[in-house]
């Protein structure tokens, strides 16, 4: 690289040894102050040849940037000059600018003397009259001062965005640490207490109530406070009416934000900050949370919006926990009225066992009487009318039973009466005491013979059994079948009844065990009923250690008894 400075040159290209003066010498000499006398750093920089540049010229501001002199810099290379990391991005710069024959611009942070800057600057290129670039005039402002200040702008811009997101993640974690405590609860103040708690030690306030409406919305009582401040404003009431401005917002489901008084000891007051925020849901106002801070710390956009998602957390806490209380309160009346309900049945059975067997006695001695008096000569009215008195009394002598069974088996313990059944063997010999009567149904037996010892109450069981059978009997149209089979899974023994012909709805499958219940229209040959067969089995099974369900698809009815084998 030829590194000489070409000393026939003058900065405007012409030859200084023709001596050829200018034309236009007020022009060069306008340019020449302006060259002199801006306050942007400007430097000349002579084209040698492909990637070859030399510093020929710069003036004031550009010595005072570089810290050196015009003498010292001229003659000069870029790599001469500039630190190793920044010069092939100026080498780029001037060559692009020789090849595009167009002013370039670009801002740089460029080390200088151990000492780094940021340069706004233009490469303008100077072409002679063969088209050539034979010269780079470098235009350059100082912007590090700019530069430092849109940093630390965008410092404080990151750092705003950092704490927003910062306090949107905290708010986040409060109000579903918030959420978590109260639905785990359904004791409505305690709901309340927790996000007062949780509201003043999360936002750092120096008091949290919460007021809930009474009487149709004419007046608040505080319910809960956090911490307990002096006076204790606990159980207090507001009239609504007495502040008709403050709670026509509130009512309205608006948040209010304001500078209050509040009374002191020694009767003064000092100015606090709060915050009321109410609790509401679709079917109307509930309460207010109050909040309240020094005067001087006002609550953030963020932090009313976070109060007003505490708010309605509270409105659906507030809800469960009511309507809890009120089934609750159900639950327990129920269950009054059950106790009065068997009460009654149990009194009105034992009521019933008296007649019952004075006409026991009735039927015997007319029985005889008949006889005696006529003898072998009774007409078949005379029988006909007596079986009538047999199959009624016997109907009737089963209900007072049944009716006393239910009312004990709920106070009964397990049965104390144990004994190994061999189902295969015993149920044949339970099936023979029943009686099909006239609608010729078939009745089979499947019972698996590696069927495993039961241990139970033989009489319940035969109870059930017999129960089951009739229920079977009762809904099994002519020419239907009636089938009870056994068999055993690795862990239960299963007993089943099974009967076709009819079929139960899914919806009404659960409630056919419930007392009294009997499914609307499902009683085709009239036989009647009580509804109590099948509640009777479900508690006599439960009582034996078992569980009884119904299945009933595709006109078939299936009724399992499962024992675990363990």
């Amino acid at each position: 690289m030829n590194s000489k400075v070409p000393q026939d040159r003058g900065l405007d290209g012409k030859n200084v040894k023709d001596n050829e003066i200018s034309n236009n010498a007020e022009i060069d000499e306008f340019y020449l102050s302006i060259y002199q006398g801006t306050t942007a750093a400007i430097c000349v920089i002579e084209v040698l040849g492909e990637g070859e540049y030399l510093y020929v010229d710069l003036n004031s501001p550009c010595n005072a940037w570089l810290g050196t002199t015009t003498e010292s810099f001229k003659g000069k290379t870029p790599q001469e000059i500039f630190a190793l990391e920044d010069i092939a991005t100026i080498l780029q710069t001037y060559d692009d600018c020789v090849r595009s024959k167009k002013a370039i611009g670009y801002e740089k942070y460029i080390l200088v003397d151990n000492k780094r800057s940021c340069w706004m600057t233009t490469i303008n290129p100077l072409v002679d009259r063969n088209g050539k670039v034979y010269r780079l005039i470098s235009t350059s402002i100082n912007i590090s001062q700019r530069k430092e200040i849109e940093v630390e702008q965008r410092t404080a811009e990151l750092r705003s965005t950092l704490a927003k997101l910062q306090q949107a993640l905290k708010s986040e974690e409060l109000v579903r640490s918030i959420t978590e405590a109260i639905r785990d609860s359904l004791d409505e103040k305690q709901v309340l207490q927790t996000a007062t708690k949780s509201l003043t030690e999360g936002l750092k306030l120096e008091c949290c109530q919460i007021e809930l409406y009474k009487y149709e919305g004419s007046i608040t009582e505080v319910i809960c406070e956090y911490p307990i401040v002096l006076p204790d404003e606990r159980g207090i009431h507001r009239q609504v009416k007495d502040f008709p401005e403050l709670y026509a917002r509130l009512l309205n489901k608006e948040s209010i934000h304001f500078v209050d008084w509040l009374p002191t000891v020694g009767h003064r007051q000092q100015r606090v900050t709060r915050l009321v925020s109410p609790i509401f849901d679709d079917r109307g106002i509930l309460g207010n949370i109050w909040l309240m801070r020094p005067k001087e710390s006002i609550f953030e956009p963020e932090e009313i919006q976070l109060v007003q998602q505490i708010a309605d957390q509270c409105a659906i806490a507030i809800r469960q926990a009511r309507l809890y209380k009120a089934e609750q309160i159900q639950v327990k009346e129920l269950e009054k009225l059950n106790l009065v309900k068997d009460d009654f049945l149990k009194t009105i059975s034992h009521e019933l066992r008296t007649p019952m067997s004075r006409l026991r006695l009735a039927i015997s001695t007319l029985e005889n009487l008949l006889e005696v008096e006529i003898g072998a000569h009774q007409s078949p009215k005379i029988n006909k009318v007596m079986e009538i008195f047999h199959s009624s009394f016997k109907k009737q002598n089963q209900l007072v039973d049944d009716l006393l069974t239910l009312c004990y088996v709920d106070a009964a313990s397990k049965p104390d009466l144990w004994q190994e059944i061999n189902l295969p063997t015993w149920i044949p010999q339970i099936v023979k005491t029943f009686s099909l009567g006239e609608r010729q149904q078939t009745l089979q037996l499947d019972l698996a013979q590696d069927t495993p010892i039961l241990r139970s109450d033989a009489k319940m069981l035969k109870r059930v059994v017999h129960e089951l059978l009739n229920n079977a009997y009762k809904y099994t149209p002519p020419d239907g079948h009636i089938i009870i089979c056994t068999n055993n899974t690795p862990t239960q023994l299963l007993i089943k009844v099974i009967n076709t012909g009819i079929e139960i709805p899914i919806d009404e499958q659960e409630r056919i065990f419930d007392k009294f219940y009997r499914i609307p229209n499902r009683d085709p040959w009239q036989h009647g009923g009580t509804g109590i067969g099948l509640a009777l089995v479900k508690k006599l099974v439960k009582l034996l250690g078992g569980e009884i369900t119904v299945s009933s698809q595709e006109q078939t009815t299936t009724f399992t008894i499962a024992f675990s084998l363990n």
